[in-house]
């Protein structure tokens, strides 16, 4: 049965609901007008009559309020899951927890795919495709969730919900990622295109880019402080996937970094490629760099391609995807497993000139 208590406040009158049924917890939700107040009882009661569960704590809570608090406990957590889930927030975070429905999640799902998006570096406009819807409901189910092992629970563990609905959203057919690597000419030719450009810090970022495999973000988050130019290394204190990793620098990328360092702001926080003197702005290396690919020829010829190129190398010269997992900093192996048809060819090379000294025909019986 359903009783409707006002209550007087200094904002105004309230009602509370509470709804007694036996063999089911209290359940109780407060409301501006009674005509709201009347109309949750209506449908709650309905619901247990047939047998539904209903689950007061969804009812109590907001989205924003489940990612707020996941978000204290995961301090860690890395910048594309911290940007999704500030989407959320923002668009949706005034949404109950009860009203996050996998039906509901399905329809936002669909309509991400194709929402304008701009490129934080660059200010470049695109179009958002499968991939960034997936990884949306794919962060949201981690805070709706229980959370794994070792990690701070979602909504489910701390009985907000009983369902992750999440969960129960499939993923959209994604395009198989490309993988465009330069030969050696291309690479010498926008190596001089980079040197010939009026703005010194590209070819030093992208001579640093080629030599550890590392994004552009992480390239233009450094600071000098992270940097030691004795070892060729820097540290990155937190990535795309929320791990810190060290960054290695060698040939002509250390070489770069040194001249590159020669004229630098004396501030320990300045970053390493900066577009003002006091080192406090990233570098706008878009327009240059396209510039540069232009300029060198090249077709079809991205930014993030020289972090392919730098996994394509390894592939090449042997490397085993784990170890170029390892230096490009992926979280899962089947984002390092488009590599493995390179490393494959480079292994088949390997166990020609190695072993087919030890078994050449003929050696076996003599």
């Amino acid at each position: 049965m359903a009783f409707i208590r006002v209550r007087p406040g200094k904002k105004g009158v309230s009602y509370r609901v509470e709804i007694r049924r036996r063999g089911h917890p209290v359940l109780s939700r407060t409301f501006a007008s009674k005509t709201l107040a009347r109309q949750w009882a209506t449908q709650t009661e309905a619901a247990l009559i047939k047998g539904e569960v209903v689950q007061n704590e969804a009812h109590r809570h907001t989205l924003a309020e489940a990612i707020t608090r996941f978000l204290q406990a995961r301090p860690d957590l890395g910048r594309d899951a911290r940007s999704a889930l500030k989407w959320w927030s923002d668009t949706h975070g005034k949404r109950l927890l009860s009203a996050v429905t996998p039906a509901w999640l399905l329809e936002v799902r669909d309509g991400l795919v194709g929402e304008p998006k701009r490129n934080p570096v660059d200010g470049k406009q695109y179009r958002a495709g499968a991939a960034v819807a997936n990884r949306r409901i794919t962060y949201l189910a981690a805070v709706l969730g229980k959370g794994r092992k070792g990690q701070a629970g979602g909504a489910m563990a701390w009985g907000w919900l009983r369902l992750n609905p999440a969960a129960e959203v499939g993923k959209l057919p994604e395009p198989k990622g490309r993988v465009r690597w330069l030969t050696d000419e291309e690479r010498e030719r926008l190596l001089a295109a980079c040197a010939d450009a009026p703005e010194r810090a590209l070819l030093p970022l992208v001579l640093c880019a080629l030599s550890s495999g590392a994004r552009a973000g992480e390239l233009l988050a450094l600071r000098w402080k992270d940097v030691s130019l004795a070892e060729g290394s820097a540290v990155i204190h937190a990535s795309k996937t929320g791990h810190g990793r060290t960054l290695h620098f060698v040939g002509q990328a250390l070489t770069a970094l040194k001249a590159h360092a020669k004229v630098r702001p004396l501030a320990p926080d300045a970053r390493v490629f900066a577009s003002d003197e006091a080192g406090k702005y990233p570098f706008q290396y878009g327009a240059p760099f396209r510039a540069a690919v232009k300029a060198a020829k090249l077709k079809d010829f991205k930014f993030h391609d020289l972090r392919h190129c730098a996994a394509s190398y390894m592939a090449q010269d042997g490397a085993s995807l784990l170890e170029i997992g390892t230096v490009l900093g992926h979280k899962s192996q089947q984002t390092t497993a488009r590599y493995a048809h390179l490393a494959a060819d480079s292994s088949k090379a390997l166990v020609a000139r190695v072993l087919g000294k030890k078994l050449a025909e003929g050696k076996a019986g003599e």
